[in-house]
This record gives C-alpha cells, structure tokens and sequence, in this order.
C-alpha cells in the first residue's frame, strides 16, 4: 500500500494516498424566520430569504430516514446532530478560502488531463460544494447520506436509493469523487442531473458520503429527490414523497427575514418615467486580492445618480443570482459565473415612494469576455423568464421490465500489468449497481480491491491503476454483486469465480438475472450462460443477526462502520467519550460507551506497504521504506472500522485557547508504533503528523469545534494500549485536565481472534510501552507545556505481517471460470455495513474567513471564540481548485 498523492473514495485500492485539506464540521446553519407565502413563481427575488440556511457546517443533504409510524422513508437535511424538514432549509454555497493556504474552496477548475470531460474542458471552472475544506468550513461541506437502523433487510437484494427526480435551475450539477496521478484523474461519478444512468445512488443505512458537488452556473435550484426500495415480500415499491430541495449557489447569503418576491416588489414601487442614465454592466474584476479573483465578474447597477438607492435583483438565465443594495447610486457584486455564457438581468426598484423601477435588457456574457453593458435608452424590457437547463430532464419512475436479462462480465489486461473489469447488460435500459471485488480466496468475506459504481447506459468498468503491478498471477478471484434499481423488475446476482486471474488469459463469464419472483408470469429467460454456474441460483439469502462481537476482558469490539473519540466540557474538565454510529451492538443505532468499555480491532485488510511515492521524511511514521503496516485510513471504507475525533459539543467561548488531546502513554507491541495524521494541506500537500508513540509529538490542539478523521497507522501486529487526555484553559484561567482514557487496541487477525478467545496471536505486546512518549499535559500543569524527553528511535517494523504463502492457481487458465451464482447479493450486514462514502479533515488551525454575507445567522451556531467561528467546507482532492490531499488505503480485505 503506498500513499499517492491526491487519492478520495473510490474503490479501496491497496496503497494509501493522500488527498488534502482539512476536514471539520462543526454545525452553522441559520436561524429560521417566519417565511412569507411565496408566489406562483418563487425564482424571482429572494425566493430564499426566511428560510433556515445550511451553509459552513458538515450537512447531509438530502439525509434518509425511516418513519416507523409511517412505514416509510423520510428526506431531510441534517446539520451537524439536528435534522430539518427540507421545505424550511436552504443549502447555500458561497464564498471561501482555506485558511491554511488562503486558496479558492469554492472553484473547481478542470486540470489539463483526461479523466474529467464529462464536466467541461480543461482550465474551465465551476462553483463547487467542496468534499473537505482546510482549517475551516468554508463555504460549505455537504453530502448525502441515510441514517442507521433503515431496515433494509425487508428490501429486495437489501438495497434501496436517492433517486434525483427532477432539477429546476439555471445550470446542471454533478457529484463525484476523485484522485489524481501524475497522467490522469481518476473520477468515481456518484449524482449527476444531466446523465440519466446517475440519477440514482445506492444508499447503505448509517452511511454518508463525502463527495464534490458542482455547478455549472450560480444561481437558485430546486432539486426534487425520492428514496426508494422494493418490498421484498410484497413486490411494491416503498417510496419516500418527492421531496424538493433549494440551492443557492453564489450571491449573497439568504436574509434571516422573509422578503416579498421581486414580483410583488415591483409592482408596489410606483410607477413613472425611467432615467435614461440607468446601465448594467458585466465585466472581469479589476482588483484580483484573493485566490481565484481571477475568475471572477463584477456585476454593477449605476443609475447615474449619486441620491439614488435600492434594490437590484440580479437574474441568470431567469433564476435569482443576488440582490445588490443600490447606495449613491451604484450596488456592485462579484460573482463567479461559471463556464458557460449565460442571459443576466437586473430588475431595479428605488427605496420609499419614488419613481424610477426599472427591468433591464437581457445581457448576454461569458467568462473571458471584456466589459459588456446594457442601459435604460429604450426604458424597461419585459421580465424574463426561467430558462432551465435542457440537461435537466425529469426521471422516468415506471417500472422498467427488461426484454433481455443477460450480462457480461470480463476481467482483462490493460497493457501494464493492471486490469478492466467490466460488467455490460444486454437491456441497456438496465439500472442499478455492483459491487464486490478482487477476492484472495473466492470464500473471502472482504475483498482485497473493491468494485463498487453505477451501470450506466447498462455498463460499468473499473480501471485499476497500479494494483497488481508486479504480481499478476497473484491468484485473485473476483466476486461480482449486480443489484437492480427499484424499478427493475429483476432479481439480483451475485457471481463468484473460482478461477484466479492471470493477465495472459483474463475472465470472461455471461449470465442472466432471475425475473422479478413477483411479476407474474415471469418471462422466460433468453439464452443461456456461457459458463456454468457450479450450483443453482438460491433465494436472495437472509441473514440471522449476528452476535455482536465481545472481547474476553468484556470489552465490545468494534471494527467495522463510524466511531469517534468526542471531548466535551463536563464538570472541571475535558471528558472523552466513543461515539459510536457502527450500531454493531445496538442494532443500527447510534450510542455512546465509556472508552474502557470497548476495544479497537484492526483487520487485515488495513494492510499497506511504505512505497517510493512516499519517500519524502513527512511520511517516516509508516516505517521504513518497503516496510507494512496496518492502517485506518482517512475515507470510510467498507470492511474497516472509521475512527474520527470531534469537539463539536464544546463551547469554545468559554475557553482561552484550544483543547488539547494528548497521548500520555503507549503500550505496543515489541518494536512497534502508534501513529495519529491528518491530510495535509494543498494539492500534492504532505501529511501532518499529530501523535507518534515514542517521540516528541504527544499532543495536538484543537481550535474550534470540529468533526475529524485522522489515520490511525499500527507498524505491527498485535495488542496495543493508548492512553489519551482531553484538556484546555477555561476563559477564568483554570486547567480544565480530563482523566485519563485507555482504548485497547487489536490490531490484524490474529489478535482480534485473540481478543475474542477463537483463535492465538502469533505477535504478543510487550509487558511494557516500548515507545514511552511523554505528556505534554501533567494534570496539575499548564496543559500546553512542552514535552519534557527527547523522543525514543523506533525500532524497524519486521516482516509483511499479512504475508502468507503465495496462492497456487486452481484451475487451468486455458478452461472457462467456473461460477457460483445467486440471485441476490450476500447477505453482508447490510442494515449497517456501508460503501464507505467517507472523508477526513482537520480543526487544528485556522481562522475563518467568509464572502458575500448578507447578515443571516447560523442555525444551531455554536458559541463563537473572539474571532469569526465558521463551519466547515469539503474540500477533497480538489484538482486545481484549492488542491487536497487525501491518503485512502488500498487495502487487503478477508
């Protein structure tokens, strides 16, 4: 496993990479006002003023839940801890700049490299709704998600969806994730409102995802979602109400206080003659202070009138951009118009009972264009009207019976040692997902590569970029989980291969999905396989509850799903607590546990290897070069527990500086360390290193409210015991010191097995730490204190501890794979086991800086420190655009 530069979530590939920014969430939104009846068109003017705004803050929008009494799905946006009724909220992306770097968080240029044309050319820029901000929330983090406990199980195949239904508003949007090396990116397209095959998401209960939203124009949009399975007892469809959601993307962030709409607006204001010296001009920004000013448009009213004041609505493409407050005459706003030319209007009413209202010409312009203006000669044009963009069509929810249910599937060589894996339907009406991965052995439960993405047009491909360079005949097999949408009025497959993959030979296997059992009468299947399954298709398989997983000292494992180590203020002190959203004791649902109650374990999926991408000194605490290691990695992946820290239940008003998180002591095994690291900042940024067991770096601060995922890296196998202490200054002076907290944890298999009593652990700890760090913070001292010893020389990590014999092939390459086949995919723990759509930041530093507010509070906004405290932004490896960093893991699975 080796840790490329800018990696995010796609499948989880072996080496870890890097992808940037800081990743925190605290939660801002604002405060709801009493919101105004809107009219029959609610584009015009305002049409989001007095409603709650979502913006700064790590936001799940939209945010499935299940409403038991209804017995149905719920759409919702979360924010933070709290979840809001969708037709209150408003989900604004502003400005914004890391406060690391000081770059753009809110552009997204397309870099000089193919992997991006499905969103413009390269060089173009577009308003984006970052994946992970550095340092602050800035202007936005937002993703989609479903909350834990939604009985999937009583879905057919387990699975249900976000379906975007419709999409009103000037320009298209994409969700996606990606990574970029040193020849091309590498995108894993979740959403998008131009491509009919993504207009569905497959959603795992207790799962977000961490994902760059962009825009192809500012401006208001609505977009209408639905979550949706099919009953699998009853064949119906369970769908949620459509459910509409509003964007605004750039402008000036939505008033606190409902405003009449630009309609009602200028039919108040008096009617008379208008000033023939009223202009509209559109031309680049002159000044270029910041980063990505370059890109900007000053938009500018000027009625020719230095006592003139008022109001000028700013339309695109006839959608609310902004209102610009007109004073001496002249409101200006910079904006980023995005890629495309685009028809702008502004409508103008004067303050109190004056004349002079007036409806510009349209003004047609685009980025690169020098200063274009129209004026008031002719007097006022008509308004103009919405134009949506024509990508944006509505989706068809009938349900979809397929006249072929055949598929293909191939495993092939692409030239340099890595491989294609393909699945193609023969309906391309088809739609729906796969999943599963390159398999050590075919009965693995975990796979070593991971599939996982959207049919599109009825294909799906994966490329894998370096993988089995070096090894091609290392014996994998692949395990391939075909699920159809709701609307498909099929049964899923899940195809295992028992014939490991060689380059020189590749696999290929044909088959055909099971007729929904509901539809009556099922249709004859066309054709037949070109491989034989070795058994006969089964019902999709039910799994029992599985007992959940106790260490023999009593401590409840955990090793799968979302975990964080939360401080809060709690008596004279700085508590820590494990927040626990895996619901692998709790049947789905979220808790909380004393941190001596539970254990860690690490499997060996999490198994990297140092590579020579990672040569630079920020990356010694994963060992020497070519050393392994065991990892949880920024990104939520599938298989692995995701551990994070967060202080967003802290008032940092009450505090005189940041908290601190020490790790007082360190018990590893013989020669082993301890690591916590954080993404670093920028595009092709290093990693920062937080805590290492055995040297000087025993503690770090925490700034402001937060939600973090560090990497946790173990060098070796084995039990290890970390001891950490929350603390800070509270606003009188006084040492707020936390107790002493101890987190046991089992890391690689044979230690979990140890730990649960089936099973001996070949590594032992050492009875004592042998990397002693020292405090930063003594209970009875100044919690910032600097360490008082020189930090302890680690010892050289020993061999691969994932290592096994290499595997032997099972059949001759010359003879066709032979296939098991089910219809329906494994029965994984799929009420909580997730696809691991997750990121990672950073609160350690940075101050907050925000652009183009119009005053409107935040919504559950945490108590603020003397400066300005603002939530988060996401901002992954944001190519071109304020860079990232990202170390995801490609990661050996069982």
């Amino acid at each position: 496993m080796r840790i490329p530069l800018t990696r995010t979530l796609r499948a989880p590939s072996r080496r870890l990479r890097v992808a940037a920014a800081a990743l925190v969430a605290a939660a801002l939104i604002s405060p709801a006002a009493a919101t105004l009846p809107l009219t029959a068109d609610p584009a015009h003017a305002g049409p989001s003023d007095g409603m709650k705004v979502a913006a700064r803050a790590h936001i799940d929008s939209p945010q499935v839940y299940w409403d038991s009494e209804a017995n149905g799905f719920d759409l919702k946006t979360k924010v933070g801890s709290k979840a809001y009724e969708a037709p209150t909220t408003v989900n604004w992306v502003g400005k914004g700049w890391s406060a690391r770097s000081g770059k753009s968080q809110y552009q997204f240029t397309v870099p000089n490299k193919p992997g991006l044309e499905f969103l413009g050319k390269p060089g173009e820029t577009f308003y984006q709704a970052p994946i992970l901000p550095e340092g602050n929330h800035l202007p936005t983090w937002i993703g989609f998600g479903a909350e834990a406990g939604i009985p999937a199980k009583r879905f057919r195949n387990a699975s249900f969806s976000l379906d975007v239904l419709d999409v009103d508003g000037p320009g298209t949007f994409e969700l996606f994730t990606t990574y970029e090396d040193p020849e091309k990116v590498f995108v894993n397209r979740l959403m998008s409102s131009s491509e009919n095959g993504l207009r569905s998401a497959r959603l795992v209960g207790g799962d977000h995802t961490h994902n760059t939203t962009t825009f192809s124009r500012p401006g208001t949009y609505d977009i209408t979602y639905r979550a949706v399975a099919r009953d699998d007892t009853s064949g119906k469809i369970i769908a949620s109400k459509d459910t509409k959601f509003r964007w605004q993307v750039g402008g000036q962030e939505p008033a606190a206080e409902a405003s009449p709409s630009l309609e009602d607006r200028y039919a108040s204001a008096p009617d008379g003659p208008v000033p023939g010296t009223y202009t509209f001009t559109a031309a680049p920004k002159a000044d270029k202070a910041k980063d990505g000013d370059d890109k900007l448009t000053t938009l500018t009213f000027d009625a020719g009138d230095a006592s003139v004041t008022g109001t000028a609505t700013v339309l695109i493409n006839g959608y609310h951009l902004t209102d610009m407050r007109v004073e001496k005459g002249v409101g200006t706003w910079d904006e980023h118009i995005g890629p495309r030319t685009s028809d702008f209007q502004v409508v103008f009413t004067p303050d109190g009972s004056k004349p002079g209202k007036w409806i510009s010409p349209k003004l047609g312009y685009g980025p690169g264009q020098q200063s274009t203006q129209v004026d008031s000669a002719n007097g006022s044009a008509e308004l103009m009207g919405k134009v949506n963009d024509p990508a944006n069509t509505r989706l068809n929810t009938d349900d979809i019976t397929l006249d072929d249910l055949g598929y293909d599937f191939s495993l092939t060589d692409n030239g340099n040692g890595t491989y294609k894996a393909r699945v193609e339907m023969h309906d391309k009406s088809f739609r729906g997902y796969v999943t599963g991965g390159m398999m050590e052995t075919p009965d693995s439960k975990y796979p070593t590569e991971e599939f996982q993405g959207t049919l599109v047009n009825g294909v799906w491909e994966h490329n894998e970029d370096d993988w089995l360079i070096g090894k091609p005949d290392a014996g994998y097999t692949p395990n391939i989980t075909i699920i159809p949408h709701a609307q498909v009025r099929a049964e899923g497959a899940t195809i295992k291969l028992d014939t490991p993959y060689t380059k020189e030979k590749g696999i290929t296997h044909s088959g055909e999905l099971t007729p929904d059992k509901h539809l009556s009468p099922s249709p004859s299947p066309t054709g037949s396989p070109t491989a034989e399954p070795t058994g006969s298709p089964t019902a999709s398989p039910t799994e029992d509850p599985s007992i959940p997983p106790v260490c023999t000292d009593g401590r409840k494992l955990l090793d799968d799903g979302h975990v964080d180590l939360k401080m809060r203020q709690a008596g004279s002190g700085i508590e820590l607590k494990m927040h626990d959203d895996s619901g692998i004791h709790t049947s789905g649902k979220p808790t909380e546990h004393a941190v001596a109650d539970v254990a860690f374990g690490v499997r060996d999926s999490g198994v990297g290897k140092r590579g020579a991408d990672q040569a630079d000194p920020a990356f010694d605490f994963l060992g020497k070069q070519g050393d392994t290691y065991y990892a949880l990695p920024f990104v939520q992946k599938r298989g692995l527990l995701w551990p994070g820290y967060k202080t967003q239940e802290i008032d940092f008003a009450k505090l005189k500086g940041p908290v601190t998180l020490s790790l007082t002591d360190a018990k590893t095994p013989e020669g082993a360390h301890f690591a916590l690291a954080e993404q670093g900042s920028g595009f092709g940024g290093k990693p920062e290193l937080r805590l290492q067991s055995g040297t000087d770096k025993t503690s770090f601060p925490v700034t402001f409210a937060t939600h973090a995922h560090p990497m946790w890296v173990f060098t070796k196998p084995g039990a290890y015991e970390l001891t950490f202490q929350a603390s800070a200054t509270g606003a009188d002076g006084k040492n707020l010191i936390g107790e002493k907290q101890t987190l046991h944890v089992h890391v690689g298999k044979a230690a979990i097995e140890k730990c649960l009593g089936t099973g001996t652990e070949t590594e032992t700890p050492s009875p004592e730490p042998t990397a002693e760090p020292t405090a930063t913070t003594d209970p009875t001292s100044d919690p910032t204190a600097e360490p008082t010893s020189e930090p302890t020389e680690s010892t050289e990590p020993t061999a691969d501890p994932s290592q096994s014999a290499e595997p032997t092939e099972t059949a001759d390459p010359s003879e066709s794979p032979k296939a098991t086949e089910t219809s329906g995919p494994d029965g994984d723990d799929s009420d909580r086991d997730g696809s691991g759509n997750g990121g990672s930041g950073s609160g350690s530093n940075g101050d907050a800086k925000a652009g183009g507010s119009a005053g409107g509070d935040s919504i559950g906004a945490l108590p603020r420190t003397g400066g300005s405290l603002m939530a988060l932004g996401l901002a992954l490896p944001l190519l071109g655009a304020g860079g990232a960093l990202l170390l995801a893991a490609r990661r050996r699975r069982r």
